[in-house]
């Protein structure tokens, strides 16, 4: 079963998935040199630098998700926890797809 993550806050300025356009604005490896890297496929104990921003249609302006933006690790198991999205499976993917995959889990 799976839960609306927006249901949790009841409404508010995550209310509305079409007023929500989340965007990973700035995703890199804490390691510059790798982050250079296209086609590095991130491992366990990988720190991750995400930031994540809402666009809000009627100001026209990003409102910043402070609460998840971050340093996060890929765990031992592979895995990445981000709030609001859960576990992703992070080992053997780009910051790229896991970019990707964050944007979609918040749509």
């Amino acid at each position: 079963m799976k839960t609306d993550i927006f249901e949790a806050f009841g409404g508010g300025p995550f209310s509305g998935r079409s007023r929500l356009v989340a965007t990973c604005l700035a995703m890199s490896l804490a390691f510059p040199q790798l982050a250079a890297a296209d086609d590095y496929r991130l491992g366990s104990q990988d720190k991750l630098t995400i930031r994540i921003a809402e666009w809000q249609t009627v100001e026209s302006t990003f409102r910043d998700w402070s609460s998840v933006n971050g340093q996060y690790t890929v765990g031992p198991a592979g895995t990445l926890s981000v709030p609001f999205v859960g576990e992703l499976p992070a080992a053997g993917k780009t910051t790229a797809e896991i970019a990707a995959a964050i944007g979609e889990a918040l749509q």
